[in-house]
C-alpha cells in the first residue's frame, strides 16, 4: 500500500469535512456554497486527476487502502463543477469496479451523480432532490428494476433511504424550496453554464 498517497487523499477529504463543519455547503447550488468550498473541491479534483494519471488507474483499495479509496471516491463525488473531470473519474472508477478493485456501491453513487448532472434518469436513485410536491425523490430509469439493482450493489431499499435523508434534512432545518420552478431553473442554468447539458 502507498501510505503517503493514502494520507494525502485522507487530508484532502478532511479539508472538505472541516469546511462543512464550519457551515460551508457541499453542493454548488446550496445557499452556503462558498468560494472557499469551491476552491477546495477544485483543488481536490485536479489533484485526484493527477493521481489517476500518475497511477494510470483509480487509487484502489490495494493501492491506498479502504479509507484512501473512499476518500478518492468522495472527492470525485464533489467534482460536479468540473464536468470533464467528473466524467473521467466515472470512466476510470468503472474500470476499477469491473475488476473488483473498488465497490460497486461507489460506482452506483458516482454514476447517478453524473446522470443527474446531465439531466438523465438515475439507475440507483442515490441522488435525491426536491420534486414539485415538496418531497425528496429521484427520476429513475426502469424503476421496476430499481430494488433489484440497489440490492445488487449493497444499497438498502429506496424508500428507506428516502425517509432517512428526509429526517436528516429536517433535523438541520432543511426544507423544500419555496419556489420550486425557480429552484429547477437555477439547476438548469448551472448545468448549462458548466457544459453538463
Amino acid at each position: 500500500m502507498n501510505q503517503a498517497l493514502r494520507d494525502q487523499l485522507l487530508a484532502m477529504k478532511q479539508q472538505v469535512d472541516n469546511a462543512s463543519y464550519e457551515g460551508e455547503a457541499l453542493e454548488p447550488l446550496d445557499v452556503n456554497y462558498s468560494t472557499k468550498m469551491r476552491s477546495i473541491h477544485g483543488n481536490n479534483a485536479r489533484r485526484l486527476n493527477d493521481i489517476i494519471d500518475e497511477l494510470d488507474s483509480w487509487p484502489t483499495v490495494a493501492i491506498v487502502g479502504e479509507e484512501g479509496a473512499y476518500a478518492a471516491w468522495s472527492i470525485a463525488q464533489y467534482a460536479s463543477e468540473w464536468p470533464a473531470l467528473q466524467r473521467k473519474f466515472l470512466a476510470v472508477l468503472n474500470v476499477a469496479a469491473a475488476r473488483g478493485e473498488v465497490t460497486q456501491r461507489q460506482l452506483a453513487f458516482l454514476l447517478d451523480r453524473v446522470r443527474f448532472n446531465q439531466g438523465q434518469p438515475q439507475f440507483y436513485g442515490t441522488f435525491l432532490d426536491w420534486d414539485a410536491a415538496g418531497e425528496l425523490s429521484a427520476d429513475i430509469e426502469q424503476i421496476e428494476m430499481l430494488e433489484e439493482r440497489r440490492k445488487a450493489v449493497g444499497l438498502p431499499a429506496y424508500e428507506f433511504t428516502r425517509q432517512r435523508q428526509k429526517e436528516e434534512i429536517s433535523k438541520v432545518g432543511g426544507r423544500a424550496p419555496y419556489d420550486w420552478q425557480a429552484y429547477k431553473s437555477a439547476q438548469q442554468q448551472w448545468a448549462q453554464k458548466l457544459g453538463w447539458r
